[in-house]
C-alpha cells in the first residue's frame, strides 16, 4: 500500500490551557508536545510505523518549539502508516482528535484503482506453466507479489529488480510491460530508450497495478528510478516511486540536441520521499 502525508496544516497545532486576568482555560500554543497516533478515538491500536520528512522511522511526532523554522506548537509533516488515511491523534496523552491526510487526491486515486478495475482479479496473469494468456502483455512479478503472479514471464527476487524489468522492456517490442502488486528494489535506473530519430518514434509502455500497491524504491545514490532518452515516447502509469536524497523519480536525458522524450502519457503516478532541492523528485 501507500503512505499518506499528515501534519503541517492550518489545523495542526498543540495548545495548553492558561489563565489571563482571571479568565481561565484560554488556549496557548505549546511546543515540545509528543503526539501519538491511534486507529480509533478510544482503545484501538497505536501506530508506531511512521516516517519523518527525511524518511527516518519515528514512533511519535513532537510539535515544534520554534527553533526549527516552524511556529511554536506546529505539528510537523510526517508520513503515516501504509494505507491509513485517517489517524486519531493524542497530544501529551490527552483526548484524541481525528487527523486526516493532506494527500486526499492520492488517497482517492488509490481507492479508485481498487474499486474500479485496476485491481480486478480477472486481470491477473492467466493460465499456468509458461503461458500468461494475453500475448500483448509481458508481466514482471515482485518478490513479494501474490502467488497468482508466479506465472509471470519475469520474476524478481528483491535485489537489483531493474534487471528483470529492463529485460521485459527490451523484449516488449511494442507490448505492454505490466508490474505486479508488490515492491521492486532498484539499484540502477530502468531505461526507456527511443530510436534517436524523431521521425521514427518508439513507444515504451510500463504500468503497475495501481499506485496503492505497486512500488519502485530507488536505492541511495541511484540517479533515477526511470530514465527517458533518445526521443522515446513513454506511457507510464499506476505505480508509486519512493526516492531518497539525490535521486529523481523520472529523469529525461537529452543527447545531441534531441529531447529525451517526445509526447507520451503519465497517469496515476506518485513520487514520494526526501529529495534534495536541486533534484526534481519527478
Amino acid at each position: 500500500m501507500a503512505r499518506y502525508l499528515f501534519g503541517g496544516g492550518i489545523a495542526d497545532w498543540t495548545f495548553v490551557p492558561t489563565t489571563l486576568e482571571e479568565t481561565a482555560n484560554l488556549a496557548q500554543l505549546a511546543g515540545g508536545i509528543e503526539i501519538t497516533l491511534w486507529s480509533a478515538p478510544e482503545g484501538g491500536t497505536r501506530y508506531t510505523d511512521l516516517l519523518d520528512m527525511d524518511t527516518e522511522p519515528v514512533t511519535a511526532v513532537i510539535t515544534s518549539s520554534g527553533g526549527d523554522g516552524q511556529a511554536v506548537g506546529q505539528i510537523p509533516q510526517f508520513w503515516g502508516p501504509d494505507g491509513v488515511a485517517v489517524l486519531w491523534a493524542s497530544a501529551g496523552g490527552g483526548p484524541r482528535a481525528a487527523m486526516r491526510t493532506l494527500d486526499l487526491p492520492a488517497h482517492l486515486h488509490d481507492a479508485a484503482d481498487i474499486a474500479t478495475g485496476v485491481l480486478d482479479p480477472a486481470r491477473l496473469p492467466a493460465g499456468g506453466g509458461t503461458g500468461i494468456g494475453d500475448p500483448g502483455v509481458l508481466w514482471v512479478a515482485a518478490a513479494d507479489a501474490p502467488p497468482e503472479f508466479a506465472v509471470a514471464q519475469y520474476v524478481c527476487d528483491g535485489v537489483d529488480d531493474q534487471v528483470e524489468i529492463q529485460a521485459a522492456i527490451d523484449a516488449a517490442a511494442g507490448r505492454l510491460v505490466r508490474l505486479s502488486p508488490g515492491g521492486f528494489e532498484l539499484s540502477a535506473p530502468v531505461t526507456l530508450v527511443g530510436s534517436g530519430d524523431l521521425m521514427t518514434p518508439v513507444e515504451r509502455t510500463l504500468a503497475g497495478y495501481g499506485a496503492a500497491v505497486t512500488t519502485l524504491t530507488v536505492g541511495t545514490g541511484v540517479s533515477a528510478a526511470i530514465q527517458l532518452s533518445a526521443g522515446v515516447t513513454p506511457h507510464l502509469g499506476h505505480f508509486r516511486i519512493v526516492i531518497d536524497g539525490a535521486s529523481h523519480g523520472i529523469s529525461s536525458v537529452s543527447t545531441g540536441g534531441d529531447p529525451g522524450f517526445v509526447g507520451g502519457t503519465f497517469a496515476s503516478l506518485r513520487v514520494e520521499g526526501s529529495y534534495e532541492p536541486t533534484q526534481t523528485g519527478w
